[in-house]
């Protein structure tokens, strides 16, 4: 059997305040669709935005933002994944930026990993 793809551009715009907004990684949780974004504000801190859509065309306006940097040195927080492990989620992502002789976090290759806890059924906004 062959799947058809149709394109259908932006489903989702940029949020206001975030001048890059890229690499998308969606997937189906809980009854819903959940997608992570890298993203860099309008102060050129690099962050991970989480949204959710039951129908992947429709997603909802209200965000969380899963980690950002204080870092003024990192402006971009590209190629970012998220999902389940054990009890807590981990969040990776490629901070643009940053050196990496002065990070004090796991880097592989650019790569950081950032533990997240709590559980997507509790994001509501």
């Amino acid at each position: 059997m062959m799947a058809s793809i149709l394109k259908k551009g932006v489903v989702l715009p940029s949020p206001e305040g975030y001048m890059h907004f890229r690499d998308p990684k969606v997937w189906y949780q809980d009854s819903r669709w959940w997608m992570v974004v890298g993203a860099r504000d309008s102060s050129d801190l690099g962050q991970v935005l989480l949204f959710h859509s039951y129908d992947l065309f429709n997603w909802s306006e209200d965000y969380q933002i899963l980690a950002k940097t204080d870092d003024k040195n990192v402006y971009m927080w590209e190629c970012p994944d998220f999902f389940p492990l054990g009890e807590q989620f981990v969040t990776l992502f490629s901070p643009q930026g940053k050196n990496h002789k002065t990070i004090n976090i796991a880097i592989v290759s650019k790569m950081v990993i950032w533990l997240v806890t709590g559980h997507l059924t509790n994001v509501t906004k």
